[in-house]
This record gives structure tokens, C-alpha cells and sequence, in this order.
């Protein structure tokens, strides 16, 4: 990898009526090309926050490390978001993932995190679904068909 160039890295939550949680992950190189596609599930139904708290940790673990060095991680939840910006202990029940969030982020200076719209999480949110049908996790070097048409 290029360790001069910004990688992006999308994230996206699902909860399921199975008592699970399903994340899909996606790295884009900064010409928007897919890299590096990732589904997991965590045994236990989080809510919407700390479940995105989670994948936020999950995808900075990972980037980590693959030793990618420059990345963006861009989150559709404006109050996960504001919690890793300027949230205090006392406002949020998932604190303890904000702030390992945090720690990650301070020790890797070239780390950072974006707010973005939810439609741009598309890909994110099929390898989201994904996470049903394969063993967790599950990582993709080349983009599977089930993405082509929201990729091309």
C-alpha cells in the first residue's frame, strides 16, 4: 500500500430480530476505488449508538492492522460522531467504546473520523446484510457481485 496516499473506510451497522448485530465495512482508495470489503456479527443486539460506536472501534482495529496509516473512517450517525468529537462521559451510555475510539485515534495521529450522509454508506450497508450468510468475519479482496451495480 501507499503509505502517501488517504484510504477511506465506510462503515455500516445492522441489527437483526436474531438477537445479533451485523457491521460492513469497505475500504475505498482515495480515487474512490474498492480495496478491501469486511463483514462481522457480534452475538448480542446493541442499540443504534453503541452499535455504531462498535463499528467505528471494529474498522480502526482492523485498518490498523492491515498498517494502513492515513485513513478516513466516515460514519452516518451524527451522534456517534459527536460523541468521538466533543462528547463528555456523562452524555452517552457507550462511553467506554467512545472512548477506546478516542485512545485509537490519538495514538494514530493520521486517523480521522467524517461525518457523512447516510445514501453514501450503500455498499457498506449490503456487506452489512452480508453478514448473514457468511462466517464472521468475513473479508473480500476483490468487490463480490452482490455490490457491482452501486460500484459501477
Amino acid at each position: 500500500m501507499d503509505l502517501r496516499r488517504s484510504y477511506r473506510l465506510c462503515g455500516r451497522l445492522l441489527m437483526r430480530a436474531s438477537l445479533e448485530t451485523g457491521l460492513g465495512m469497505v475500504i475505498r482508495d482515495d480515487e474512490e476505488r474498492f480495496l478491501l470489503g469486511r463483514c462481522l456479527v457480534s452475538q448480542e443486539l446493541m442499540d443504534v449508538d453503541e452499535g455504531e460506536a462498535w463499528g467505528v472501534l471494529e474498522a480502526l482495529c482492523w485498518v490498523k492492522e492491515l498498517g494502513f496509516n492515513r485513513v478516513i473512517v466516515e460514519m452516518d450517525s451524527k451522534r456517534v460522531y459527536n460523541a468521538i468529537m466533543v462528547g463528555s462521559q456523562g452524555d452517552y451510555v457507550f462511553w467506554d467504546l467512545i472512548c477506546k475510539v478516542k485512545e485509537l485515534l490519538r495514538l494514530n495521529n493520521l486517523f480521522s473520523v467524517s461525518d457523512v450522509h447516510r445514501n453514501v454508506n450503500q455498499v457498506t450497508h449490503e456487506f452489512a446484510r452480508a453478514s448473514r450468510e457468511f462466517e464472521s468475519p468475513h473479508n473480500w479482496v476483490k468487490h463480490p457481485s452482490f455490490v457491482d451495480d452501486l460500484l459501477n
